[in-house]
């Protein structure tokens, strides 16, 4: 049965700031649940979640964890400062909606999108990841208009057939492009006209279209 929460406060949970499974439908906007334990938004298993504007910071784990073909509305939702894997995982048929949203200083990946699931971040901030700003593999992201600058690793990592839409962001590590700014691997694509960022390889060229 569908649960609606506006504005509660779920900060400092032990495990999940809130958890929706198994069909589950929850509206949690403009709530916080900031200083988890492991996750803090958790949804899988053919559930879905409206968390526009919460506050998933300073989780332990993953900030918005999205999985087994579910889905979540958390348009400018924020998750930083995640020490987890990523602070936004979306997997396994999963999608997300994340636009305007915040993950910045993530200890690892900022957004981790994989196993054929999508996720817009249309106009997010993925500042200063430890590793990724976005990771996609066998997925669709979009990361318009995105600012990612100074991850640790790749402002984007796009592999095994994933597809980014980076037209106008920003990916680029440190203060010159170099060509571990953006990234493709194993059939990979990304649209990258007017993005700011190195290269992995010369536009457009290849077996496959790298970018556009």
């Amino acid at each position: 049965f569908p649960v609606t929460i506006f504005g509660g406060d779920f900060s400092y949970a032990g495990e999940e700031g809130a958890h929706a499974s198994t069909g589950s439908t929850l509206s949690i906007s403009s709530s916080n649940l900031s200083y988890s334990g492991t996750y803090g938004l958790y949804v899988t298993t053919n559930s879905k979640a409206s968390a526009g504007l919460v506050n998933c910071n300073n989780s332990s784990g993953v900030g918005i964890y999205v999985a087994n073909a579910s889905s979540v509305n958390a348009n400018s939702a924020t998750a930083n400062n995640c020490t987890g894997t990523a602070a936004i995982v979306v997997t396994a048929e999963s999608s997300l909606n994340f636009s305007i949203g915040s993950a910045t200083g993530a200890t690892n990946a900022a957004l981790f999108i994989t196993q054929n699931s999508r996720c817009n971040a249309a106009s997010a901030t993925l500042t200063g990841a430890g590793t990724y700003a976005v990771y996609c593999s066998s997925s669709e992201v979009n990361v318009t208009s995105v600012t990612a600058t100074g991850a640790g690793t790749n402002g984007i990592l796009c592999q095994n057939g994933g597809r980014v839409t980076a037209v106008l962001g920003n990916f680029q590590k440190g203060g010159s492009p170099v060509s571990s700014d953006i990234v493709i691997s194993d059939g990979g694509i990304i649209a990258a006209k007017s993005a700011t960022g190195g290269l992995s390889t010369t536009a457009n060229t290849g077996n496959y279209r790298d970018w556009e």
